[in-house]
């Protein structure tokens, strides 16, 4: 052909491709001059593609280099999600010497599997007999293509999840495409994997202090790419760790590294080996992330494993068991997650809103926290934290509590009203030195007979009123109360060294009183009580300003170690009702006896105490 007819066909095509094959919409069938058939008809040195959402290079346009004549067209997909991507386009062409000779291959990087669905051509120099080849075999489809003719290979399972096709005949051919789809663009890439930690269990290490969390110190990573780099040794560059609460992060979970023994140390906000570093972290808000970097020395599958197995964790205010996960993802984004659990039967109340919507992150209410314990194995302590002193919890509904729990006060003046609280068991209070807090909320049985147990140094007071039945036990500190009301029924157990406080005045406790060491009522008011005190060779001691009344007939058999008066006065109806055991006035007014009656006890004034009588009555004892 002649220069001239080159230039006509040049020109041709160029106009042609400019209005065309540059658009995204379907190239239109050519009715072409005679003499342009008889010219080769070649891809230029550049082919270019335009793709849909799922691919991208270049703003979604993958321009890739012809310095062969057996050319492969390669496309980065975003991510390794499935995904669905039409590989829409055309090529611009013109007369050139760079033929296909005998293929095309279209695959994804790094391995990628797709569905190939379909392919659209246009050949300008006649039929020809063609082979689509993928990854699964050879000779997959053959046909004879006219120009114009599409291969559907659409729920063909030899063109589904491939990593390339190859489009091949026994000439040198040039082509131009229609349309090619790629569906369902996936990663072939194996995930890794953490071992011995997923399920593992740790006891929390309590407050102030932190756990390893792989405590077998067995914990490994594997990843069959990683692996096999830098001489078998691995190179994680790229790979992160993230380690957080499984769910919602909370601020209160903080994470660290014990690096005595590991084979790496800290530096900063990097991770080092030999003094150069291959790994950065970030670690606030709880969320620790590790991001393996290889800038110093290389990341190996050692020391990625050797960082898992050294990462501490702690709680200042635990919610009862947590699930921490520890995430591997290497730079495919494919992941493993382990996930190790923290025992602790510690469940803190860090809110007075009475919230269950059982969200950690804006605070822990009673209700929430009670519903916590009740789902957790063993007996669980209920911790009010500090900063909710001189405040009040209001339940608006009651609320259960599990036999055997514990409520640990570590606030002052704190009060817990509003609607009942059911108790399926003991409910234990415990309350430290010089600090106050009141349960005011009516104490009932629920499924099981209710009792209440307190603790401490401390001051509780009940203020509801009571209807549990199992009793009222006093271990430590004072127990003040302002009406019988508030014991429910039961015995009132006093241990050593404890204190009944009464703080209203013309009350009668019907309850027995059990001492099981020396004890103490104080009262400045009137208070009676016509139960029984037994308990053996124990000392009350009588304090304040009040009036203890003793109306029982069976308290002299039943406590027989004396009473010590520090204050106010003593009354009782008869011999009986006092009790065993020398009388000993070390203050107060005296004693009143109200009835014809043989007291036999001893009594010893160390000050200027007097023993009166309504009645005639008559002492036995020594008096000194």
């Amino acid at each position: 052909m002649h220069n001239s007819s080159k230039t006509t066909l040049r020109t041709f095509l160029n106009r042609l491709f400019q209005t065309s094959f540059r658009s995204r919409r379907k190239p239109r069938r050519l009715a072409l001059p005679a003499e342009v058939l008889e010219e080769r008809i070649m891809l230029t040195s550049f082919t270019t593609f335009d793709f849909e959402s799922g691919v991208t290079f270049n703003g979604r346009t993958v321009k890739q280099a012809h310095p062969t004549a057996n050319e492969t067209l390669v496309a980065t997909a975003t991510n390794d999600n499935p995904q669905s991507s039409n590989f829409l386009g055309s090529a611009a062409v013109e007369v050139g010497s760079n033929a296909f000779e005998s293929s095309v291959t279209f695959s994804l990087e790094s391995g990628k599997i797709f569905d190939f669905n379909s392919i659209g051509i246009i050949i300008f120099d006649g039929p020809t007999d063609y082979t689509l080849t993928t990854s699964k075999g050879s000779a997959n489809f053959s046909a004879s293509l006219f120009t114009g003719t599409t291969f559907d290979t659409t729920g063909n399972s030899d063109f589904q999840g491939v990593t390339s096709v190859t489009l091949s005949a026994s000439v040198t051919f040039d082509l131009e495409f229609d349309n090619v789809v790629l569906d369902n663009i996936a990663s072939s890439n194996t995930a890794p994997v953490i071992g011995n930690l997923d399920a593992n269990t740790v006891s929390h290490a309590g407050i102030g202090n932190t756990v390893t969390l792989d405590s077998g110190s067995d914990a490994t990573v594997t990843d069959v790419e990683l692996d096999a780099l830098n001489g078998g040794n691995g190179d994680y560059s790229g790979a992160t760790l993230t380690v957080q609460r499984s769910g919602t992060a909370l601020a209160s979970d903080t994470f660290g590294f014990d690096t005595s023994g590991a084979s790496f140390t800290v530096s900063g906000s990097n991770l080092q080996s030999g003094g150069q570093t291959f790994a950065s972290f970030t670690n606030s808000n709880g969320v620790l992330t590790i991001t393996f970097n290889s800038s110093g020395t290389i990341a190996t599958k050692a020391l990625v494993g050797d960082v898992a197995r050294h990462i501490t964790y702690r709680n200042d205010t635990p919610f009862g068991d947590a699930d921490i996960n520890f995430t591997l993802t290497d730079p495919e984004n494919d992941s493993d997650t382990a996930t190790v659990t923290v025992e602790s039967d510690l469940v803190y109340v860090t809110t007075s809103a009475d919230q269950s919507d059982n969200v950690l992150s804006d605070g822990v209410s009673l209700r929430e926290a009670l519903t916590i314990a009740s789902n957790q194995t063993g007996v669980q302590t209920i911790v009010f934290d500090s900063s909710l002193s001189s405040g009040t919890i209001t339940l608006g509904s009651s609320a259960t509590v599990e036999a055997g729990a514990t409520f640990q006060f570590d606030t002052n003046n704190l009060t817990i009203t509003g609607s009942q609280l059911q108790l399926d068991g003991s409910l234990t209070t415990g309350i430290g030195s010089g600090n106050t807090n009141t349960l005011a909320s009516n104490l009932v049985n629920g499924t099981g007979t209710g009792s209440v147990i307190k603790s401490g140094a401390g001051t509780l007071v009940l203020s509801g009123t009571n209807t549990y039945t199992g009793g009222t036990t006093v271990n430590g500190g004072t127990l003040s109360f302002s009406s019988g009301a508030n014991f429910g029924t039961g015995n009132i157990t006093l241990g050593e060294g404890t204190t009944l406080q009464v703080t209203n005045s013309s009350q009668t406790i019907t309850n027995n009183v059990v001492f099981t060491g020396n004890a103490t009522i104080n009262t400045p008011f009137v208070v009676t009580f016509s139960g029984a005190f037994s308990g053996g060779a124990h000392t009350l001691t009588k304090a304040g300003g009040g009036t203890l009344r003793l109306t029982n007939t069976n308290n002299e058999s039943g406590l027989t170690g004396g009473v010590i008066v520090t204050g106010g006065a003593l009354s009782v109806t008869e011999d009986d009702s006092l009790f065993g055991g020398t009388v000993t006035f070390n203050g107060g007014a005296g004693i009143s006896i109200n009835s014809a009656t043989t007291i036999d006890n001893n009594f010893v004034l160390n000050n200027n105490a007097t023993i009166s009588a309504n009645s005639s009555a008559t002492l036995s004892g020594t008096i000194s």
